[in-house]
């Protein structure tokens, strides 16, 4: 794997940017169908070493191998499935009258700055979807999460060019030196402070940064839901690879009526699950040691504040096997409700009317999905349009399928449409009339002024007020020209 030259990062940046756009360049005149082509041998490649893969990323994150394939290597294939096969629709532009009048271009050069929760499936998905639109790529993965030239033997098995898609390990000071190179466009997923950090300095280059927030995913249960479904999807949800998900729930509101019975169902679920790595496991350990120290000062906090461990008292503290932790009785100023915490932990609460749910939702800071359960559609609907948040899912887990989903299909249109520039034509056969030309008058003026008022009236008489003006300012025109 080459590495960063940490003692001539000036010329390091510099040489990538060159390559990087000189690749971008090829790439716009490729074609999409032939980068499609390349995104297909790419997930046959993902398909036949699936294996070695989950090996890699159980050895990486601490991940169990069951977690490893069906969110990181299935998801990565499902986006790719995706863009394989409607990604060329997407990026097809419109036509009128035979003129194509909507076209989508690429950027140039992409700088995806990457988080350590999921190193591999948001290393494919945003590099897919980067080159898809035909951009180059500089991917710079976290230092916490490195699978060292694991990504690299994937794209030179499928032909890529290495100068399509760069990896570029490093550190936080690496990420500023590569932005610092003002890229056409930067993703990046973390933390609300990094974020911050990241759209601070790319202001002063003027680069634009699509931000993809790490989530406290909330989960609403009313009375009606179907509570065997809905505890398996808050198990899952919660606590798949140990919680550090960027979209795990991390807080549950159920209403009254079915509260004791969902919270017996959702702990006795959570004394099932097996810890450890292996395929017949279902919670892997935490990917990096100090985790162990943030999980135990968290729920040392709730405890001292007032709330009520359910299960997962086997814990010891130390070590990094920690069991789901399911709490109840959370205050306000408890510091897991604050901040996306990336650990099994799950505080429940109780509410009374949907008004009561909205607003303890509101309250503390929510990611961009939601969960609604329940089987009162409108009810659901109305819940769901209050929610603050960009996506909520109604009976049904966070998780989207991006090929069969329309949902998940038009997020992925907007997704691959915004890594691209917009070009739009207007082709005329002639001058419009109603278009000022010199010299203006006061007989322009009051037919312009007519022109105006129309845009704003309705009816007969403004139609043909409309006709009338653009009539006599053609006659205006010819006069002038004669």
């Amino acid at each position: 794997m080459e590495l960063f030259d940490e003692q001539a990062w000036p010329t390091s940046v510099a040489d990538r940017y060159r390559r990087a756009q000189s690749a971008a360049a090829q790439l716009a005149a490729m074609g999409c169908t032939e980068r499609l082509d390349f995104l297909a041998r790419l997930a046959a490649v993902v398909l036949r070493r699936r294996d070695e893969i989950v090996d890699r990323l159980v050895a990486a994150t601490g991940q169990c191998a069951g977690d490893a394939l069906i969110e990181e290597v299935s998801l990565a294939l499902e986006l790719l499935a995706y863009l394989t096969r409607h990604g060329r629709r997407a990026l097809a532009g419109r036509r009128w009258g035979g003129l194509k009048r909507v076209r989508y271009q690429p950027l140039g050069v992409v700088l995806v700055l990457a988080h350590w929760h999921a190193p591999f499936y948001r290393a494919l998905s945003s590099l897919a979807f980067a080159f898809a639109a035909g951009n180059a790529v500089l991917y710079k993965p976290s230092p916490h999460a490195l699978l060292p030239g694991l990504l690299e033997s994937l794209l030179t098995e499928s032909g890529f060019d290495p100068d399509w898609v760069q990896i570029v390990p490093g550190d936080e000071a690496v990420g500023q030196r590569l932005l610092a190179g003002r890229p056409d466009k930067v993703l990046f997923c973390g933390s609300a402070s990094s974020a911050r950090a990241v759209l601070a300095q790319a202001v002063e280059g003027a680069v634009p940064v699509e931000v993809t927030p790490l989530g406290k995913v909330p989960m609403l249960v009313f009375a009606d839901a179907d509570l065997d479904a809905a505890v398996a999807v808050a198990v899952r949800g919660a606590f798949a690879k140990s919680g550090q998900s960027g979209c795990a729930i991390e807080r549950i509101y159920i209403e009254r009526a079915v509260y004791a019975e969902f919270r017996s169902r959702l702990v006795m679920a959570c004394h099932g699950l097996r810890l450890g790595t292996g395929r017949d496991d279902d919670m892997g350990h935490l990917s990096q040691p100090h985790r162990i120290q943030t999980v135990r000062e968290l729920l040392k906090d709730a405890l001292a504040k007032g709330a009520r461990q359910l299960c997962g008292h086997t814990w010891d503290g130390h070590s990094p096997f920690v069991p789901p932790i399911v709490l109840e009785d959370c205050r306000n100023g408890v510091w897991l409700l604050d901040e996306p915490v990336l650990a099994p932990l799950l505080p429940l609460f109780v509410f009374d009317h949907e008004d009561e749910a909205v607003e303890a939702v509101s309250r503390y800071p929510t990611g961009p999905t939601a969960l609604v359960w329940c089987r009162d559609r409108s009810r659901a609907a109305r819940v769901a349009a209050r929610l603050p948040v960009n996506h909520v899912a109604i009976n049904a887990p966070a998780r989207v399928d991006w090929r069969r989903c329309v949902t998940g299909r038009r997020r992925c249109e907007v997704w691959l449409r915004s890594l691209c520039r917009l070009q739009t034509w207007d082709a005329r056969a002639e001058l419009p009339p109603a278009v000022a030309r010199y010299p203006l008058s006061s007989g322009k003026y009051a037919l312009h002024e007519l022109l105006a008022a129309t845009n704003v009236r309705r009816g007969a008489a403004a139609l043909l007020g409309y006709a009338r003006a653009k009539f006599q300012l053609r006659r205006l025109h010819d006069d002038q020209r004669r």
